[in-house]
């Protein structure tokens, strides 16, 4: 283990020593026609680099590097780019870096530094991919057609994927989903190298709206308001004929008091006519208390029709030889 570290140590310096060399010594038509002062720059960012890399400060090593690289821009300061980034854990933006440097374009003749820098890449490349984690996000409970927005630690995921794998970094990832009208679904997921988990993604369930009861008006309804049509008619009529044979008696008899004998029958059938006409209105209340009540409990909510605290709708008549009441509750 010693020996290996050793070794890949002592490749790392050389690399890093041929490339100084490189950046001081390449003639400007292989390095862009960057300035001498450029290269002057970038050799001390890369030697700055190094060292800040020899002390495992990644992160500082990996800064220096990109300054080096934004001046030259070679398959050497690039390498060194993905081996920091490498190095801090972040492997897929590693992976990108050193697939970038198969694409960078060629000089005649290459430099023997930059023929290794890209050897050096596709190894890299290899040793990533196999430990490049995976992540399979699948999202359910949502209606068809709504898109949710999928995030892995505050990055937006890609998206159209869901169900479809994905590559990440290590670590302990905060995996997120929004979508309109639903509260934000979290999972956190501890992922090593070389791992392939899947995320499952809920949304709660979307609440059924409660049913409704018809719209129609019941049965029990028409019935109500027919009787208390029928009932209204015939106190209106009645009551009209009671007042027509009272104002005739009391022609007839020239006052309120008739002879008890000559105007009995026409006095028992004026008051006949009374009591029917008072019965029919009393009967035509019910009947639309009837009607009404019916038709408000089929326009309740099912819900609140079965709830045991609530109180039944009611409707009482009173009769009495003087007056008629119907009282109710809804």
């Amino acid at each position: 283990m010693v020996s290996l570290r050793r070794s890949r140590r002592v490749s790392r310096l050389w690399c890093t020593r041929a490339a100084l060399v490189l950046l001081l010594v390449l003639p400007c038509s292989q390095a862009t026609a960057q300035s001498e002062k450029d290269k002057e720059r970038a050799a001390d960012a890369m030697q700055r680099g190094e060292a800040e890399f020899e002390r495992g400060s990644f992160r500082t090593a990996l800064e220096y590097y990109r300054q080096a690289d934004a001046i030259m821009g070679v398959p050497t300061t690039r390498l060194a780019v993905a081996k920091a980034l490498e190095r801090m854990g972040k492997l897929t933006e590693a992976r990108e870096v050193a697939d970038g440097i198969s694409q960078m374009p060629k000089s005649s003749p290459e430099p023997a530094a930059f023929v290794k820098a890209r050897s050096g890449a596709v190894e890299l490349l290899e040793q990533l991919d196999a430990r490049i984690p995976s992540l399979t996000i699948t999202v359910e409970n949502l209606p068809e057609g709504t898109q949710p927005t999928v995030r892995i630690d505050g990055v937006l995921a890609n998206a159209g994927r869901w169900g479809a794998t994905q590559k990440v970094n290590p670590g302990t990832l905060r995996v997120s989903a929004l979508a309109a009208g639903f509260p934000e679904v979290v999972q956190t997921v501890v992922v090593a190298e070389r791992d392939s988990k899947t995320v499952v993604l809920r949304f709660p369930k979307a609440v059924e709206p409660p049913v409704r009861r018809s719209a129609g008006i019941p049965t029990v309804s028409w019935i109500g308001f027919g009787i208390g049509g029928a009932a209204l008619a015939t106190g209106v009529v009645t009551g009209i004929l009671t007042i027509n044979r009272t104002n005739d008696l009391k022609d007839e008899c020239g006052g309120n008091v008739c002879e008890r004998g000559r105007y009995e029958d026409h006095y028992n059938t004026t008051r006949a006519l009374g009591w029917t006409s008072n019965i029919s209105f009393a009967l035509a209340a019910l009947g639309v208390g009837l009607g009404s009540v019916a038709l408000l409990s089929s326009t309740r909510d099912s819900p609140k029709a079965v709830n045991r605290g609530a109180a039944a709708p009611h409707v009482s008549l009173s009769l009495s030889p003087t007056q008629c009441s119907l009282e109710g509750s809804f």
